[in-house]
């Protein structure tokens, strides 16, 4: 997936873990085949010196097409 490029080309970022959990939800009602559960695990200075929600907002700016596309769940933690 393009996360990493997209994100990298948005935000000044140190670290950038994204792990697929997608398969630890295959069971749920809501489930979606095609559409992934994303964590990402970032650690950025930019991000850093806003409020966690602004933080988040630029996040979800940045993949928005993919987020309307290819991600069903994203989860964001933010490390210092």
């Amino acid at each position: 997936m393009e996360i990493r490029t997209i994100l990298n080309n948005n935000i000044d970022i140190e670290a950038l873990e994204v792990v697929n959990e997608t398969k630890l939800h295959v069971t749920h009602d809501s489930f979606v085949p095609g559409k992934y559960h994303i964590r990402l695990i970032i650690k950025s200075q930019e991000l850093n010196d806003i409020a966690a929600v602004s933080a988040h907002r630029l996040i979800y700016k940045a993949l928005d097409e993919l987020i309307k596309t290819k991600i069903h769940a994203l989860a964001i933690e933010l490390k210092k």
